[in-house]
């Protein structure tokens, strides 16, 4: 679809606080060039133009990912999916399926298997990878990422350190999140995985995501772009040792690509809470003695911050644990001497964070970039919140309404856990805290406007005249001020029926609808 398009017929939400809701949006090319009222008569059709009857279904902007990992993602289309695996012995039987599959001399990667729903929790091991290949390379990732499993074929490859153990196979951290480095997938492989992140990205409604990337992924954002086949927009945040190389450049986050753009570079202060390895002021309720592991110095983080916002540089600091987040405050407060950034340095995940932290977050202008799909995954009476920490702290997990109230910008992702919005719109509308609890109004602009804006990318997240016409077509949508378990479930059942980007459609949902199978009158 090209060219002139006026889309009226349903409810639209227009994320614009000047004008909430609409009648009809008009697009011209690639921009909305004009957007009516409530009540107002709708436009003429002029000659060449067509409609999109949204009959009844409603209509929004598309949605922004703001924390996920897209080509790991898009990997997970290319490799055994471990994620839906309900035991140990499944996630070994996926892995061998795969393994007869795959050709000779190719290392063996999975992702995403999670023991936090098992009946026995235990963690797979070298010894049973083994027993599918010792000669192969075969490393499965934890969901979190933060920790891995890997065969004697892969830790003959791997660095011995102290993150790396050789008994019992099990990698964490830096072991764990620098697979790729060990086992580089080709260019090839690169671009196969984005376009299968790009397919599954629209059809859950999402046309911007916040990219955690690596200098490979730029190169395939920039051959796709060239190829004329990129049409996610990304904001990318590199890693630390990138820092350097932003700062001394000049070249700030200034690198661009089409719709690929450098937002910043990611740092981690601590790990995760599933691998123990998030850093904690009190023990881990099943681990006893256990605190997690901090791996920052606030003195070094401070002077890095420092050197950041000198540059123009945002940071993204992933801090889970309390512990860590007292740490990254206190370096941000010694970094930004004091005084207010509007640079949009950022908190990823932010789990654990008391009154004090926010009003830190809020004097310094620092963003929470949060995932409310976790308070579904592992927040819930018995899961792995509860596990970890206990009834009382996770009562105080995730506080995403806390964040609001305390006047922080608040953006919202998955972490590809699993990928898209909806799911965690869900969880952020029905959590079961009320410090965690958000209107649907609330979680949109989380997943529009407010996360396009920390994205660097002001003409994308609402409909408005100028904008980019980045939209989507749900099936319905609950009210703004709406929030708890019916508005929950109301946007569980919602389906994504069609997607544009830059007023083209990407996805439409292939399931016609008797009345109008196409939507469209031309």
């Amino acid at each position: 679809m090209s060219g002139r398009l006026v889309i009226s017929g349903g409810p639209i939400v227009t994320m614009d606080p000047g004008l909430p809701l609409a009648s009809s949006v008009t697009v011209d090319g690639e921009r909305i060039v004009e957007v009516l009222p409530v009540g107002a008569p709708l436009p003429e059709v002029e000659a060449g133009a067509a409609r999109l009857d949204l009959m009844g279904r409603t209509l929004l902007p598309g949605f922004v990912d703001a924390h996920t990992h897209l080509m790991h993602w898009g990997f997970r289309f290319l490799r055994p999916e471990l994620g839906e695996a309900s035991s140990r012995g499944e996630v070994l039987d996926r892995v061998r399926a795969a393994h007869g599959r795959l050709p000779a001399g190719r290392p063996l990667i999975g992702e995403g298997w999670d023991e936090s729903g098992w009946l026995d929790r235990a963690f797979p091991t070298r010894d049973e990878l083994d027993a599918i290949d010792r000669l192969r390379p075969i490393v499965l990732r934890r969901i979190c990422g933060h920790m891995a499993v890997a065969n004697s074929a892969a830790l003959g490859l791997i660095p011995a350190s102290a993150e790396v153990d050789a008994v019992s196979g099990a990698l964490v951290e830096g072991a764990a999140m620098g697979i790729a480095r060990v086992f580089p997938p080709s260019a090839a492989e690169f671009d196969e995985a984005l376009a299968a992140a790009q397919r599954s990205y629209f059809s859950m409604g999402v046309t911007m995501v916040h990219d955690m990337s690596l200098p490979g992924h730029l190169r395939a954002f920039a051959r796709a772009e060239a190829a004329g086949t990129m049409r996610l927009s990304v904001a990318a945040i590199l890693t630390r040792e990138h820092l350097d190389v932003l700062c001394d450049s000049g070249l700030g986050a200034g690198w661009r690509r089409g719709r690929a753009r450098v937002r910043g570079v990611k740092f981690f202060s601590d790990g995760s809470l599933g691998a123990r390895t998030a850093a904690l002021r009190a023990p881990y309720a099943d681990r006893d003695g256990e605190t997690g592991m901090m791996l920052l110095e606030e003195d070094a983080l401070a002077r890095d911050i420092s050197r950041a916002e000198a540059a123009g540089v945002p940071l993204g600091i992933h801090a889970i644990g309390d512990r860590a987040v007292d740490v990254v405050l206190a370096a941000f407060e010694a970094g930004l001497k004091g005084r207010p950034s509007g640079l949009g340095h950022r908190i990823e995940h932010l789990e654990m964070v008391d009154a004090a932290g926010l009003s830190v977050m809020a004097r310094l202008g620092i963003e929470a970039s949060m995932q409310p799909n976790f308070v579904g995954n592992w927040g819930l009476a018995g899961g792995l919140y509860e596990q970890r920490l206990g009834a009382a702290r996770t009562a105080l997990m995730n506080p995403m309404r806390s964040v609001l109230d305390a006047g922080v910008r608040l953006v919202l992702g998955s972490d590809g856990m699993p990928a898209g919005v909806l799911r965690g719109l869900a969880d952020a509308v029905g959590a079961p805290h009320s410090v965690q609890r958000l209107t649907v109004g609330e979680a949109l602009a989380g997943v529009t406007r407010d996360a396009a804006l920390s994205g660097g990318f002001d003409d994308r997240g609402v409909l408005r005249e100028g904008a980019v016409a980045d939209c989507v077509v749900l099936s319905g949508c609950p009210g703004l001020e709406e929030s708890g378990a019916s508005a929950a479930d109301r946007l569980r059942a919602a389906r994504v029926e069609r997607v544009l980007v830059s007023g083209s459609t990407v996805f439409e949902l292939l399931e016609p609808n008797p009345a109008n199978a196409s939507g469209v009158q031309g």
